[in-house]
C-alpha cells in the first residue's frame, strides 16, 4: 500500500499540518477513525481533505535535530503504518453477540457505512437508527489522550496544547474543553 501525503509548514511555534492526498482517508471512509482533524480541511486538487492527527503535540516533543518536517513525516510514517495495521485487521462485528459479520478480502478497501448516532432533520423528523454493528480493528500501541475530557485530565495549563498551535493548553484549547465539560477551567463549578 502507498501514500500520497503533503505536509504544510509554518513560523514557529506552529507545527506542521500533514495530509493524506491518496487514498483518502476521512470520516466520510473511516468514520470510527478518531486520528483525523476536519477543523485542518484544506480545499485541494477539486475536494477537501481533512487533517490528519498523527501525534499530540503535548506528548511529543520535537529535538533539536532534524527538522521539524523530518520529525513530522517520521511520526507520519509510524501512523500511516498504524493505520495498514487496522485497515487489514478490520472486522464488522455485530455489537449484541460479538460474532464476525463480514471480513474484507486482502487489499479491499472497505467503506465504512455504519451509522454511529441517530440522525436528526431539524424541523422534519428524528429518524432513530438501532446500531447494532460496527468495523473494529487493532490499532498497535497506545493512544494519546483525545476528547476534552481526555485532555483535561492529562495536559496542564502550562504544557503545550495538544493541537500543535504552539500554545500553552491554558491559553488554546483548555477553557473551551473545561466549558463542555461544565466547568471553569480553573477546577471549579461555574455555578
Amino acid at each position: 500500500m502507498s501514500f500520497e501525503v503533503l505536509l504544510l509548514e509554518f513560523d514557529n511555534p506552529q507545527h506542521p499540518w500533514v495530509y493524506c492526498v491518496a487514498p483518502e482517508v476521512s470520516r466520510d471512509v473511516f468514520p470510527a477513525l478518531l486520528h483525523i482533524r476536519e477543523d485542518r480541511s484544506i480545499w485541494f486538487r477539486g475536494r477537501y481533505i481533512p487533517g490528519l492527527c498523527v501525534y499530540s503535540a503535548s506528548i511529543f516533543k520535537f529535538e533539536s535535530w532534524p527538522s521539524k518536517s523530518v520529525q513530522v513525516l517520521d511520526q507520519t510514517a509510524t501512523y500511516l503504518g498504524k493505520l495498514v495495521i487496522w485497515l487489514r485487521t478490520r472486522r464488522l462485528f455485530h455489537l449484541n453477540s460479538g460474532v464476525v459479520l463480514y471480513t474484507p478480502a486482502p487489499g479491499e478497501q472497505v467503506r465504512d457505512t455504519e451509522p454511529r448516532i441517530n440522525r436528526n432533520f431539524p424541523g422534519i423528523a428524528k429518524q432513530l437508527l438501532p446500531i447494532t454493528r460496527a468495523w473494529r480493528g487493532v490499532w498497535p500501541g497506545g493512544v494519546a489522550p483525545f476528547g476534552p475530557a481526555g485532555h483535561f485530565q492529562t495536559i496542564a495549563p502550562q504544557e503545550e496544547c495538544w493541537c500543535g498551535s504552539g500554545e500553552t493548553y491554558g491559553n488554546c484549547h483548555r477553557r473551551q474543553e473545561a466549558s463542555v465539560l461544565g466547568n471553569t477551567g480553573d477546577g471549579t463549578s461555574p455555578n
